[in-house]
């Protein structure tokens, strides 16, 4: 499900694509990207899309996991957006299945940050899940591209009160236009006694499934580095044995040669002794 529709930002083709790069792009070249692209927009002639590129922010690492969930776990986040929106449309049925996905969701961000290195602190965490929850209940990225998102998202002014009956998403206005505030997607509080115990168990369950991941990721992370160090290693030990190769195949030819020359030589030697006989027996 995408975020696309009323409210979103039109940018041109060009400018578009190159947005949706720059936003896939590890944290710490991002800078290095955005001025590569502005100088390829800026080379085709397209200057004004050039200068809304330099501007463009470099996001925090909680909105860069919230892209980057967008670009590497869409059908997560995909279900995230449709259960908020049955709930939205007032299906309560669908409380289990947001909060399912929102847990799914924090878990591949836990994956995302160890794999780029960063650290996967409470902090973040939680407002990663804010930003997503905050996106279903408005419906998607808007005003913001989809999966470019420059900022950390607050939820939408509301009012919850256990039991009460969620109402359906307000209509969307003409596409130049930010859609009316959506009613915030808050499971209602959970009862005293067994729900509490319940959410109790579900949190331990969710950290158990985080630390899991993060041991996953760490060890991914692992092994693509040593995969790249060999990969680094593999053209000077093929050039070594490359070189090996060639001098030994030198060293060869060199042996071949010297062989020649000391049949040759032990030729003449047996040449010479044979004339030397002769002269002392004629002497």
């Amino acid at each position: 499900m995408s975020g696309a529709g009323a409210g979103a930002v039109e940018l041109d083709a060009a400018l578009a694509a190159a947005v949706a790069t720059l936003a896939q792009q590890p944290l710490a070249t991002f800078v290095a990207e955005r001025k590569r692209l502005a100088g390829e927009l800026k080379a085709a002639g397209a200057k004004d899309a050039a200068r809304a590129l330099l501007a463009w922010p470099r996001p925090p690492v909680s909105v860069w996991v919230v892209n980057q969930l967008w670009w590497q776990e869409r059908p997560a986040f995909a279900a995230m957006l449709a259960a908020a929106a049955e709930v939205r449309a007032g299906d309560l049925g669908a409380s289990a299945a947001h909060r399912a996905s929102l847990a799914e969701l924090r878990v591949r961000a836990v994956e995302l940050l160890a794999a780029a290195g960063h650290a996967s602190t409470e902090a973040t965490l939680r407002r990663i899940v804010t930003t997503l929850g905050a996106l279903g209940a408005a419906g998607g990225f808007a005003p913001d591209p989809d999966g470019a998102l420059r900022e950390d998202r607050d939820p939408p002014g509301f009012e919850i009160m256990e039991g009460a009956t969620l109402r359906p998403a307000p209509a969307r206005g003409p596409a130049v236009e930010v859609a009316a505030a959506p009613v915030m997607v808050v499971p209602p509080a959970p009862a005293a006694g067994d729900d509490a115990a319940a959410a109790e168990a579900e949190a331990a369950r969710q950290r158990a499934a985080a630390e899991e991941a993060a041991r996953r990721a760490a060890r991914r992370a692992a092994l693509d580095l040593r995969r790249r160090e060999l990969q680094q290693r593999r053209p000077t030990l093929l050039a070594d044995a490359e070189r090996i190769d060639r001098t030994r195949a030198r060293l060869r030819s060199e042996l071949m040669s010297l062989d020649d020359e000391a049949t040759r030589g032990r030729t003449a030697l047996a040449e010479l002794d044979r004339e030397l006989a002769e002269l002392e027996r004629e002497g």
